[in-house]
């Protein structure tokens, strides 16, 4: 087993604030990375020599919560480190407004109601949002 340097996993809902989150752990000295293949969580977590910080979002193709999770598993069983979950979420109210301001689409409702889409998200990503180390409510 090797050990590797300190690591940290963005997720949460479109419009939370993730990739704020990320780029302030980039100022902090972390490699920032957005959206990889999930195929390659894994060896991003484990290879690292540097602290990484990793953003996965419901947008990544073939997205799956568990998978997440038990990558995140594998990785504090097999390099000696327990990554942390940090989880971006914020009330409907709020995320409504940013995406009315920005004039954004939501990713999971490209051509339909943003609420949906919201509410979509929420329950594809609610199994990271329970084991999150961090839940930060933008």
């Amino acid at each position: 087993m090797t050990s590797v340097a300190r690591s940290v996993i963005v997720s949460g809902l479109s419009g939370a604030g993730k990739a704020s989150i990320l780029r302030a752990l980039e100022d902090l000295g972390f490699e920032a990375v957005d959206n990889p293949p999930l195929t390659l969580l894994f060896d991003l977590l484990a290879r690292s020599e540097r602290p990484v910080a990793i953003g996965v979002d419901a947008r990544s193709r073939g997205f799956d919560a568990a998978m997440i999770l038990d990558t995140i598993e594998r990785a504090a069983v097999e390099t000696e480190t327990r990554p942390e979950l940090i989880y971006a979420s914020a009330d409907e109210s709020v995320l409504l407004r940013r995406y009315t301001e920005t004039r954004r689409r939501h990713p999971l409702a490209p051509q339909g109601r943003i609420v949906d889409g919201i509410a979509a998200e929420a329950a594809l990503t609610a199994l990271l949002r329970e084991a999150a180390t961090m839940v930060l409510d933008t």
